[in-house]
Parts: C-alpha cells; structure tokens; sequence
C-alpha cells in the first residue's frame, strides 16, 4: 500500500480560520503603525524645511521665509492650513511675498524659490495661527509658533511643531503639548 502525505480538508480549514484570527488582531494594529510613521515623516520632512529655512537666513544674512501655498508657485493669500504645500523662500525685499526673482546665487538682488514642497500625504492636517514664518539674517522668528499635525484619529495623536523666538524647530506629542488641538 502507497502512502499518500497531504493536508486533510479539516486540518486546512483549521489553518484557514487561524490565519483569519491573526489577520482581524494584526491589522488594526498594522494601521496605527502606518498612521503613527505617516505622521512622524510628515512632521520630519515640516521641521526639515524649517531648519533649512533658518540656515539660508543665517548664511545668507538675509529674511528667509517659509509659507502655505495652494498652487506651488505663490503664497497662499487666505488661510492658515498648510497640508497643500509650503514654499521656503528668500525675501529679500522683506514683504513676505515671493516677488518675480527667480537667481538664487550670491549676488541675486531678487527674492528667489529654495524648495516647493508637494502637498502631505494621506488625509493628514497642518494648521497653524499664521500662514508665514518668517526668519530674520540672525536665525530667529519675531514670535513663538506651533503648527499641529493631525490625522483622523485627533489631537491625542497629534504632533506639535514648535518654534521658539531663537529659531529653533522642536516636535511634541499632546501630552508634551498641552494646549495642542485639531481643525
């Protein structure tokens, strides 16, 4: 007589059904990681341009500003969310727009685009009390600003973008971050 190895129907229905539980208890889970990594890129690539932002301004003695844009060509002129984009930029005439310049190099006299930044991804929100920051030829900002990152899940998932009158970019979670709300 053969001996035929193989998998009964029963023994494959118990492994189908553990396979289930695994994927209902995994998934969920698998989620929020997905959304908590989101965040922290997104929060990373903000403080990303911020830093850059305060180092062409210190390099280049000259206000250097970052601002919401809608179309990635100009500053938004409404609004203070930030998730469509932003444009770091050199002001050298100090008015907080971009002006028609577009040289960059060290004698250029108009202001000039360093980096348009694409829209978030995922359904992720960046808000703040203003639409422009603004860093002087020394490094630092006129006011304190925090900007709050959110997702779906709220504020108690948030991520707080802070920036101090030095100039400094800092992230915080709500419970470091108290006062920290979502749109």
């Amino acid at each position: 007589m053969k001996n035929i190895s193989g998998f009964t129907i029963i023994e494959v229905m118990i492994a189908i059904v553990i396979i289930g539980v695994l994927i209902t208890i995994g998934v969920p889970s698998f989620q929020s990681t997905v959304m908590n990594n989101r965040l922290v890129t997104q929060t990373n690539l903000f403080v990303t341009s911020l830093n850059q932002a305060r180092s062409e301004a210190v390099k280049q003695n000259q206000q250097v500003s970052i601002c919401a844009t809608n179309n990635g060509t100009s500053c938004a002129t409404s609004g203070t969310n930030w998730e469509n984009g932003w444009l770091v930029f050199v002001d050298r005439d100090g008015d907080g727009t971009i002006d028609d310049g577009d040289d960059c190099g060290d004698a250029a006299t108009d202001d000039c685009i360093l980096t348009i930044q694409e829209p978030l991804a995922g359904e992720l929100t960046l808000s703040s009390d203003t639409r422009i920051i603004t860093y002087s030829g020394n490094g630092t900002v006129d006011n304190n600003r925090m900007l709050a990152l959110c997702d779906s899940r709220g504020a108690d998932y948030a991520r707080a973008i802070m920036i101090g009158n030095t100039g400094r970019p800092s992230t915080a979670s709500k419970t470091e971050a108290p006062t920290l709300t979502c749109p």
